[in-house]
């Protein structure tokens, strides 16, 4: 059957309300998409309507666009999206050269139509979203992640050393520090035994004991006087 004018028509209202209709799991359009970079792309001079169609419409709709689910990955929600494709729609689908093209343009259509349907009956689907040209690497912050979805610090590893290094470094530092410590008490305490166990100095304190010995037995023998104070007799050593 062939495809008329108010055919085209009644394509671009259907698929413009159900643009309307896309899910908020659909991502909102940018000025980094490629359907917006495609849809204000410059329009060679001279160039036929139906040409602009199929060039446009091919490098967002194509088959070559669609993922390994065969979703199509350039629907966007929004003003940077699927709006500028009925505005664009809107202008053209009127222009002689496109009626000419109508079976084509009309096939090209009913794939969009068919998408939108298919994303506004599948609200809680994920959906793939073709990445952004030029935007292929993942920072750190992003792929560090838990296993809860949440962020997780990694600390930066010690100036110059790996964390683990750093970390047996220290421990060894300290180590060695209470080894030290244990030696030099372990040397003090063996001197003070060896230079008690020396003759020289065993000889030192019998000499120093006898002494204080003669001392005591000198100050016992010495003449007593008994001092009267205030009521209380009192001894007194004398010394000649």
């Amino acid at each position: 059957m062939a495809i008329s004018a108010e055919d085209l028509v009644q394509l671009v209202n259907t698929i413009s309300t159900l643009i309307k209709r896309l899910p908020p799991t659909i991502p909102e359009g940018t000025r980094e998409d490629r359907i917006f970079k495609v849809m204000t792309g410059p329009i060679p001079k001279g160039e036929p309507h139906h040409e602009t169609f199929n060039r446009r419409f091919d490098a967002l709709f194509g088959e070559d666009c669609r993922d390994h689910n065969g979703r199509l990955q350039h629907i966007r929600r929004g003003r940077a999206g699927m709006m500028l494709v009925t505005t664009y729609l809107t202008r053209i689908i009127d222009k002689d050269d496109v009626k000419k093209q109508a079976a084509i343009v009309a096939l090209k259509l009913e794939r969009i139509k068919t998408e939108l349907e298919y994303l506004c009956e599948n609200a809680g689907e994920s959906v793939s979203i073709a990445p952004i040209p030029g935007d292929t690497h993942t920072s750190r912050a992003d792929s560090t992640r838990s296993s809860l979805g949440e962020d997780v610090d990694v600390p930066a590893p010690a100036e110059g050393l790996g964390g683990s290094e750093a970390a047996q470094r220290t421990d060894a530092g300290q180590g060695t520090e209470e080894a030290r410590k244990d030696r030099d008490a372990t040397a003090v305490d063996k001197g003070t035994i060896e230079r008690d166990a020396s003759p020289i100095h065993q000889s030192a304190r019998r000499t120093e004991t006898e002494t204080e010995s003669r001392q005591r037995v000198k100050q016992s023998q010495l003449p007593k006087a008994q001092v009267s104070v205030v009521g209380q007799t009192t001894d007194v050593k004398l010394r000649y």
